[in-house]
């Protein structure tokens, strides 16, 4: 039996940008799903992967909806930028079967059916029809799989859980070659410590760090099944890998709550590690600061290896955690920044009568302060952050790492963010890094000049007055309980304040993923 499939294909396409083209029967939240779960989960942009790497994948939305595909970073895109991602993906509704599952895993290993142009890619993506023995040639080479990937899926299969498999090329080598496991040593029962270290420190990480080192983890040849990061809330500071947010809050809270009950019978201080084990596999949850747990659900596995791994694991996590509040502190106290207050406090004191500031707290306030009497981006911005916004227009489009690294500085505010924003989106159309484009009315101007410009680093539409982006690089792993993304709202506002003959346009931002929304919106007025 044949296996009918709807195709996602995610990359920087030629004068686009990165978008998503993808048969008629794939919906909104299905690409929301792709994005979020595969796209985010797999590529990091500030640590790409090698040249000519590729990978496979196996993720499901629910028991009747299966993604399946590869990541190759294979190409660069019109701009010459190199490390462009290039997802091709499938996906299976119904409920996934066994000999279903076998044509997957021959698909996967032979490549995909069709590739598509990114210099001329085509709107017009088919249904596709994978044959039973896939007896196809393929333009791409495909992912070889472990005997023990296919086994661990087939028993989420049997027991009805979500399967999520990520198999790296090189994943069969590292497998193949591992030394078997010796279970002639004794298995060993974990033990329940009080922590080595008080460490007080909050949850100030980088996240795609903290992702690594679990995708690390989760590599290891320890049947791991399921990890996370959890808050002491029992909550997911980051997305789960290998399980669902349900499970592993009901997973996290129950295990929670034991050790808060041991530890208060029992006078103990915090608790190191709490385990269960049964003949099916380990579920654990293990300290790592005040704020953090690490959670991780595996198959049989000698005891003694897990621990030893968990133990690395959980110093590289409180190294990065402890890292990043450390590099904060520093940030706030450096020289440079002293050096930068004090000539603002210069030119502060001759447009303020002279009047001299003695605290820096309050002269931080008053540099990053807006004036109403000063209205145009560059009047709100100082030279050091015009010297910002410049080198943004020199970055652009690869300047999103950058945004974030001003967006998170204690030093400059939101209202900073938005001016900008404005200024960059504004100057990237005089400087010519942006095309110029005309425009009769608003509608226009977002889909001939925002919704391009915008694409090169995130996903987005328009639809009369509103701009819907799916996918936003500046609000990944960002909470906040109201709208907050000033920079791109401010750089939308630049953008269309450079088309001649428009009336002054109002952007606001109207939903956010950072508050939980599926995109970030924005209206303009």
């Amino acid at each position: 039996m044949n296996l009918s499939v709807e195709q996602i294909f995610y990359t920087s396409f030629s004068n686009i940008g990165f978008t998503i083209l993808s048969s008629s029967l794939i919906s909104s939240e299905h690409q929301q799903f792709f994005v979020k779960n595969i796209v985010e989960r797999y590529w990091n942009s500030y640590n790409p992967p090698e040249p000519r790497y590729r990978a496979a994948y196996l993720q499901q939305k629910s028991l009747e909806e299966t993604f399946f595909g590869w990541l190759y970073n294979d190409e660069s895109d019109d701009f010459g930028r190199t490390n462009i991602p290039y997802f091709i993906c499938y996906l299976v509704f119904g409920k996934l079967t066994f000999s279903q599952l076998d044509i997957i895993w021959n698909c996967l290993k032979s490549g995909p059916i069709l590739d598509i142009n990114r210099n001329a890619p085509t709107y017009d993506i088919e249904s596709l029809t994978i044959p039973k023995h896939c007896d196809y040639e393929s333009d791409r080479l495909g992912v070889e799989i472990p005997k023990k990937i296919e086994k661990q899926t087939e028993q989420a299969l049997k027991r009805r859980k979500l399967i999520s498999q990520y198999i790296p090329k090189d994943l069969n080598f590292k497998l193949a070659n591992e030394p078997a496991f010796n279970y002639q040593y004794p298995d060993q029962t974990l033990t329940v410590l009080p922590p080595s270290s008080d460490v007080n420190q909050g949850i100030l990480m980088n996240p795609l760090t903290i992702e690594t080192i679990l995708h690390d983890l989760l590599m290891k040849p320890l049947d791991i099944q399921g990890l996370a990061l959890v808050s002491q809330e029992g909550k997911s500071i980051i997305t789960p890998m290998g399980m669902d947010e349900e499970t592993t809050s009901i997973l996290s809270g129950t295990m929670l709550y034991v050790a808060q009950t041991t530890q208060d019978e029992l006078d103990w201080q915090e608790i190191e590690t709490i385990a269960l084990k049964s003949q099916q596999g380990h579920l654990i949850l293990a300290y790592c600061t005040p704020d953090s747990y690490l959670l991780i659900k595996t198959g049989k596995v000698l005891t003694g290896l897990l621990e030893a791994e968990i133990g690395r694991t959980v110093k590289k996590l409180q190294t990065q955690l402890e890292t990043s509040e450390v590099s904060l502190l520093e940030s706030v106290s450096s020289p440079l920044l002293m050096n930068n207050l004090s000539s603002t406090e210069e030119n502060l004191g001759k447009t303020d009568n002279q009047q001299e500031v003695s605290n820096p707290d309050s002269l931080v306030q008053k540099i990053l302060t807006p004036t109403s009497e000063l209205l145009t981006p560059n009047s709100r911005l100082d030279k050091r952050l015009l010297e910002m916004g410049q080198e943004l227009i020199n970055l652009y489009p690869d300047f999103v790492a950058t945004v974030r690294d001003m967006d998170n500085n204690p030093d400059i505010n939101d209202q900073q963010m938005l001016a900008l924003g404005e200024y960059v989106g504004e100057r990237l159309v005089k400087q010519g890094k942006i095309k110029a484009v005309s425009a009769k009315n608003m509608v226009s101007a977002l889909n001939k000049l925002v919704v391009p410009a915008i694409s090169y680093f995130m996903i987005a539409d328009s639809q009369n007055n509103e701009l819907n982006v799916h996918a936003n690089p500046f609000c990944l792993y960002k909470t906040s309980d109201r709208p907050s993304c000033y920079f791109l709202r401010g750089m939308i506002q630049g953008l269309l304040s450079s088309i001649p003959n428009l009336p002054r346009l109002t952007v606001e931002e109207i939903s956010c993923k950072a508050t939980g929304a599926d995109s970030c919106k924005f209206t303009v007025r």
